[in-house]
Formats: C-alpha cells, structure tokens, sequence
C-alpha cells in the first residue's frame, strides 16, 4: 500500500469507531514519526499503548500512556484495553508475537477491528483474528504513513474524551488492585528505586522477572 492509501485507511476507520487505540512498536525508531504520532494521538484524544521496547517513546505520566502490552508480562489496564475494551488497534511497527498478545492469538481483541502498518511482509503474513477476519495489513513504512496522519486535517479537542476517561478508569483501578497486593513487592521497590534516581538517558537491565518487574514499575 502507498503511504497515503494506507493513512486514508486509518481516517477511514476512525470515523467509525469509538474505542480506538494506538499499539506503537519499536518499528517506529524514528523520533519525528513518534513525536507525530503523540501529536496525532493528542488531536484526537487516541489512548497509545506500546510494546517493551517502545517503552521510552512516552513519558510515564503522559495522560495518553496506557502502558505495555504483553499477555501475563504487560501491564494488566493495557491487556485489558487492547484485549477486551477496544474497537479499533491502529498498529504500527509492532510485531503483535504471543509474549505480547498470549499464545492463544486468535482470542486477541476478538472484538476490534486491526489495522497493521509494517514494513516487514513475513510479519504481515500471520493472521491475528481467525481467517484475517476484520484485519487489515498494510505494508508501509511507518514513517511515511505516520507523516501522512500528520498532515491530515483534524480540528483540535478540548478535554478528555469519554473514551479516554473509560481508559483513565481501567488504568486507575488495575493498578490500585496490584498496588496492594503483597506479591507485588518487588515492582514497588523498583517503583521507589526510580523515584530516588535522577533522570537518566538509559537503564540496562539483565533477562529475568527483574526485567518485566523494571519495564512494568519504573518511572
């Protein structure tokens, strides 16, 4: 697909739905595409929700930062608005592989239709819904898509939306439920370990449970 044909696919789509999301991926490595794609997002009140490695693109407390996806290991209020809440998945440069959607992929976001932007035709070649059922694959590069969004006219919104409110809830809610749970423990003391360290450009971080316990609680 043209880049243009594909962000008119995307336009289209939002016209229609009234839960849509933002699934941004490590594929968006460029930092203009990602600051156009925040501003894109903030002009029509879009919730982003991102993979492990995109972690960095949003600030923490970004009011549009719905956290990670990522079946058991992602934030619960992410894999319950991707999963379960949302009507439209705008997914660029994400792989959408089981660690994030869960091994039983044709059970994602049975009830959202998906639009992929990738670059990578073999990625695009697995289906998420049954049969590619209410899925869309666009072969782009995601830059250029993104640059198309941009210059798309939207007129700017004054509030939250009753969707992002929806979204706010869950996020508040989800996180109040794991905040008091005891097994919890460690992701409150990387929580705390943030909070003493001064902002720093990078943290590294060995593969274990310290590492989800790192992408899922620090600051």
């Amino acid at each position: 697909a043209t880049a243009q044909k594909a962000a008119d696919t995307i336009l289209e789509a939002l016209k229609q739905a009234k839960r849509p999301v933002i699934m941004l991926g490590h594929g968006v490595d460029s930092e203009v595409s990602q600051q156009e794609l925040i501003h894109f997002a903030q002009k029509r009140q879009i919730p982003i929700i991102t993979s492990v490695l995109a972690k960095s693109v949003l600030g923490y407390d970004h009011p549009l930062n719905f956290g990670c996806i990522g079946g058991a290991y992602g934030h619960r209020y992410a894999n319950m608005i991707a999963n379960a809440k949302s009507d439209l998945l705008l997914c660029f440069g994400i792989s959408l592989c089981t660690r994030q959607i869960g091994t039983k992929v044709h059970e994602f976001a049975k009830g959202a239709k998906i639009i992929r932007v990738d670059i990578d035709q073999y990625n695009l070649q697995r289906d998420i819904h049954e049969n590619g059922e209410n899925e869309v694959k666009l072969q782009a590069e995601t830059s250029a898509v993104i640059n198309c969004l941009a210059r798309a006219h939207c007129p700017e919104m004054d509030g939250l939306s009753d969707w992002l409110n929806v979204c706010t809830e869950i996020k508040e809610n989800l996180q109040a439920v794991d905040d008091a749970t005891p097994e919890r423990y460690p992701n409150r003391m990387i929580a705390d370990l943030s909070d003493m360290l001064e902002d720093t450009s990078a943290i590294a971080v060995d593969v274990g449970q310290h590492m989800v316990w790192s992408y899922q609680s620090f600051k």
